[in-house]
């Protein structure tokens, strides 16, 4: 038997062109470069499970052939590499020569937990070379930066509680719902 609704938290990326985490590379290197393991056991203190996919291992149409990024940040650098940067004395430059900086929002400003995995990711991220830009946010302003139609983030932390049922879903990860997968509620 599996659980009524399951609930996650995750970082989306804004991938609207001209934002750095439009490029596919950037977005893979992201991912090599902050450990997920850590997150769960130190942030999440033991208490969640790492998911690669939206289904947990409970659902019937989970599927364990999912990829997941693990911790990795040589192959982070490869990746930001084949997205156009140069990691050079500690630093992720593009093409100008200019420090990559990337805006991370999250909401509620209470919440010590998205709190935590920011500060968590700006580490991580800046082990990379890559500088993290933290804005808290109470909880209106942040569903309105998340909506905008022109908005200024490249990533934000927020969560998703839903029944575990892939129907119910299909309105978030559905083909038609693009390109309003950047707006959260």
């Amino acid at each position: 038997m599996w659980p009524d609704t399951a609930r996650w938290e995750y970082i989306r990326l804004n991938m609207r062109q001209g934002f750095p985490t439009h490029n596919l590379h950037l977005r893979r290197g992201l991912n090599y470069a902050v450990d997920k393991e850590l997150l769960t056991d130190e942030v999440m203190l033991g208490q969640a499970k790492r998911l690669c996919s939206v289904y947990p291992e409970t659902s019937w149409v989970y599927n364990p052939d999912v990829p997941c990024y693990e911790y990795d940040p040589d192959k982070a650098i490869e990746e930001f590499e084949m997205a156009g940067y140069t990691y050079e004395d500690g630093q992720l430059l593009d093409e100008n020569g200019d420090q990559l900086t990337l805006k991370l929002i999250y909401g509620p400003n209470t919440s010590q937990t998205r709190e935590l995995i920011a500060v968590t990711v700006q580490d991580y991220l800046s082990d990379v070379g890559i500088n993290v830009e933290i804005q808290a946010l109470e909880w209106a302003s942040f569903l309105e930066a998340t909506d905008a139609e022109e908005p200024d983030w490249d990533m934000f932390i927020s969560g998703w509680r839903a029944t575990i049922e892939p129907h119910i879903m299909y309105t978030i990860w559905a083909e038609d719902s693009i390109p309003d997968l950047n707006s959260v509620a």
